[in-house]
């Protein structure tokens, strides 16, 4: 009669040093202790609900565009950009729509520079200067919430 697995599993715990199960350190050997600076606050409008990070004025320093929710008629984009340090100069906002939900980074123009599209009760389509400022370029309301915007780098004319 051969013993059951399990048994042989047990003893083999039981008498292989550190039995079956290795315990690796959370901290690799030689390695310091990660650390993170105080977290930084900025004004970026009412209600935040959406971020997006791309290099809109080509610095080579990440920047952040955020969809405020906002509320009447006073939804917007901030974009606030970084200055190379983990921190980030004002935000300087853009007007667009109500109840905005997702904002994100694409080029959408054909011009090799960075735009924003926003969603919410429509489509806003910031158009990119390259400068780190932005433009107005197509609106599309559409009354009903859209609550997401993405972007595809596929040509779709091939």
């Amino acid at each position: 009669m051969k013993p059951p697995t399990l048994l042989i599993a047990v003893l083999a715990a039981a008498i292989l040093p550190g039995g079956l199960v290795r315990q690796f350190s959370t901290v690799a050997d030689d390695c310091p202790t990660p650390s993170f600076a105080a977290p930084q606050s900025y004004d970026v409008g009412p209600n935040p609900f959406s971020v997006a990070i791309g290099d809109f004025n080509r610095d080579g320093n990440l920047d952040l565009a955020v969809a405020n929710w906002g509320n009447s008629n006073n939804g917007n984009v901030a974009v606030l950009l970084g200055n190379g340090d983990g921190t980030f100069g004002s935000a300087v906002s853009y007007l667009t729509g109500t109840t905005l939900f997702c904002v994100t980074v694409g080029e959408f123009n054909g011009d090799g520079k960075p735009d924003l599209a926003v969603s919410g009760a429509g489509v806003w389509v910031l158009l990119g200067n390259g400068d780190g400022t932005f433009q107005t370029g197509l609106t599309v309301e559409t009354g009903e919430p859209i609550p997401a915007v993405g972007m595809n780098e596929r040509n779709l004319t091939s």
